[in-house]
This record gives structure tokens, sequence and C-alpha cells, in this order.
């Protein structure tokens, strides 16, 4: 079992706030800086200012799950879902 602590909870917390809202309305343009990088995709981090890079993080799947990475201060733009975006195909063969 992997030990969450207070900043693992803090983002889950932070991105499980948005709820079924943000899942109602398609998110639109937007650009920042700060993502949780997993093997299967990404997702924004809600406050990447006050988050150390290459700490353990989570993205949240449409189902529910919770899929594990670390935070990257990678910058994105375009449209971005707030709980996780797939990698574009091709996906890089040390994903598959």
């Amino acid at each position: 079992m992997i030990r969450r602590g207070p900043l693992l909870l803090g983002l889950g917390l932070a991105l499980a706030a948005g709820g079924p809202a943000g899942a109602q309305n398609p998110p639109g343009t937007t650009e920042g800086r700060g993502v949780c990088y997993t093997e299967l995709g990404w997702c924004p981090l809600p406050n990447p200012a006050q988050t150390p890079v290459e700490a353990r993080c989570y993205c949240i799947l449409p189902d529910g799950r919770y899929v594990y990475g670390v935070t990257k201060a990678w910058r994105y733009s375009g449209y971005v879902n707030p709980y996780f975006n797939p990698h574009p195909p091709p996906v890089p063969s040390t994903i598959r």
C-alpha cells in the first residue's frame, strides 16, 4: 500500500473538489504549468506553485480510479481536462 502524505491528500482533495459540476461543463482552452505525469497520461496540478517537482501525485480517471505518478513542471495549453488527459498516440513503447 502506498503511504499517502499530506501533499498527496491535499492534491486529491483539490482534484475532487471540482466534483460532478466539472464533468458536466467540458473544460475550455486553458494553459498552465505543473502536471501530475503518469504512464497512462497526465492531469494539471491544482496548486503548481506550492507543489514540489518529483513529488508523488495521482490523477482521477473517469471511472473514479486513481493513477499514480510524479509531479513535473511542464507547460500545457489547449483543451485540457482537469481530471485526466491520456497521452496522444502513438503511446511511447515503454508505456505499453
